[in-house]
């Protein structure tokens, strides 16, 4: 009997080999938050100009050999963005998420609506690419505000939707190199020898 199975399972495996089933087709991508796909009115339309400014820029060492050699940005591509909402001191939190670049940023420590976008890779800041970027912005406001034992502010109600929107950012990205080249050198302090 086991003999018997072991052959029916062998011959089983072997015509399934090479066959595609119909539950190997890709799957789409699933969203955590359902903001994410149904579609918010834009609320709010920003035109960002970011100038990269960039020199040639010569790194030595503490024997003063060249180390290193390559255009360095010189400037910050950061700028602040806040959302048009005059309601928003009532808010209990709030969160915007670019819906290109797919990066966020949530008011942890404030909810009067402001966040930085960066043109470069940050960790704090909302990455924005050089076109359109769609970001969605949540107000949620607590039914219930109290404090606790520390006399921290803490919602004892319930989190409930107070508005949202869309803020349509146009960014436009350009770059120049300044003349002349930087030099430098490690400091007397940091080129010497730990005892």
């Amino acid at each position: 009997m086991f003999q018997l199975l072991l052959v029916f399972s062998l011959i089983t495996l072997g015509t399934s080999c090479g066959k595609k089933s119909s539950n190997d087709s890709p799957k789409p991508e699933t969203r955590i938050d359902p903001i994410h796909v149904r579609p918010l009115e834009i609320t709010q339309k920003e035109t960002l100009t970011f100038l990269r400014k960039e020199q040639m820029v010569n790194r030595y060492d503490c024997k003063g050999i060249l180390t290193s050699r390559k255009l360095e940005t010189q400037n910050g591509l950061s700028k602040k963005i806040t959302i048009n909402y005059s309601n928003r001191k009532d808010a209990w939190e709030y969160s915007v998420y670019n819906r290109r670049t797919k990066s966020s940023n949530r008011g942890a420590f404030t909810i009067d609506g402001k966040f930085v976008v960066d043109y470069a890779p940050t960790v704090f800041n909302m990455r924005v690419k050089e076109g359109i970027n769609d970001v969605e912005y949540v107000f949620n406001k607590c039914t219930l505000i109290g404090t606790n034992p520390k006399g921290e502010r803490v919602c004892l109600g319930s989190i409930e939707l107070e508005k949202e929107g869309m803020v349509q950012i146009d960014v436009y990205y350009s770059s120049e190199v300044i003349s002349g080249e930087q030099n430098i050198h490690p400091t007397a302090e940091s080129c010497q020898t730990p005892r």
